[in-house]
């Protein structure tokens, strides 16, 4: 009896110590009354549906991996956004400055970061106005300043942004997805997916980084190409190859040198019409009218020209389809 009941204290105090998993989620917004609550990921999965009472809530609930997650209290409106990296959730209606949000160190950084976003649009609205009144009073000199002055702030703001996710870990992942990503190469997503902990590899931002990079790894300068195949609608099988590539574009430049050698032999073809002309027209209008056949002549003249101009572009267009349309049977076969 006496080990059964040390046991039993032995499982209570191991209980009591073992790590508490999941975080509390509380609510204080008096003005929401009894509103129906919701909290969600950027993926539209609800993790908590609830309802406030006398706009008050108190709730613990699982963990999940580090992302940014909003809170929706239908009776306000507008839902609140944070980051989320496991630590408690408070969310506080303020009469003046709106909902407030306490969600550990990493929203902090969130947050630091949105006031300055905040600063930056002020700013650029604040340009918008100017750049429309200048516009209206045809003033060229001052719109381009002020267009100038737009831009250097746009890159002041991106660069800020990146240096930003470059240090904040897995926050970085969230950041440098969430804005307009084609002012970042490469690198930049690489620096910021080389700096994120290990233990962070399992959230959403970081898996969808490293797709990210593997995509543009693919379409960078000097990638390799891949080979693939697929079955057509027929049933037949499609194969595309770098090597036949490789074949088909060495035969269009064949192709287009070959185009470019009979060009000129075809000009001067056409060249023979006008100085035949311009020889005959060189005699005088009485000797068109005594003599027909110098007339005959100057036609047959251009006949000749046309026909050996026609003869090259023959020859041309022989030189250009021929090397082409094997290489294309050859990509097909391939």
């Amino acid at each position: 009896m006496k080990k059964v009941m040390l046991s039993v204290a032995v499982a209570a105090i191991l209980a009591s110590c073992a790590p508490e998993t999941g975080f509390d989620l509380t609510i204080d917004a008096q003005s929401a009354g009894d509103s129906p609550v919701k909290l969600s990921l950027e993926n539209q999965e609800v993790l908590y549906e609830g309802t406030l009472s006398n706009g008050k809530l108190s709730v613990h609930i699982e963990d999940f991996p580090h992302q940014y997650a909003m809170v929706e209290i239908a009776e306000l409106g507008m839902p609140a956004v944070y980051y989320h990296d496991g630590a408690d959730v408070t969310l506080t209606m303020d009469s003046v400055a709106g909902i407030l949000i306490e969600a550990g160190v990493f929203n902090d950084s969130a947050e630091a970061l949105r006031n300055k976003g905040a600063f930056f649009d002020a700013t650029m609205m604040t340009l918008e106005d100017k750049f429309r009144n200048a516009m209206q009073l045809n003033d060229t000199l001052a719109t381009e300043q002020i267009r100038e002055e737009a831009m250097t702030l746009i890159d002041s703001q991106t660069k800020m942004t990146l240096d930003f996710a470059k240090k904040n870990d897995i926050l970085g992942a969230a950041i440098i997805l969430s804005g307009n990503t084609s002012s970042y190469d490469l690198e930049d997503f690489v620096a910021v997916r080389d700096q994120i902990s290990a233990e962070y590899h399992n959230s959403p931002d970081f898996i969808k980084l490293s797709e990210k990079i593997v995509a543009l790894e693919k379409s960078s300068v000097g990638a390799t190409f891949t080979d693939f195949s697929q079955a057509t609608p027929e049933g037949a099988l499609l194969v595309a190859s770098a090597s036949a590539f490789a074949l088909s574009a060495s035969a269009f430049a064949l192709s287009a040198s070959a185009l470019a050698s009979a060009i000129p032999f075809s000009a001067s073809a056409l060249t023979l019409s006008p100085s035949a002309l311009a020889s005959n027209k060189a005699l005088s209008p009485s000797a068109f009218a005594l003599s027909p056949s110098i007339l005959d002549l100057s036609d047959a003249a251009l006949e000749s020209a046309a026909a050996l101009s026609d003869t090259c572009c023959a020859a041309s267009r022989a030189a250009f389809a021929t090397p082409s349309a094997s290489a294309f049977a050859l990509s097909a076969s391939a």
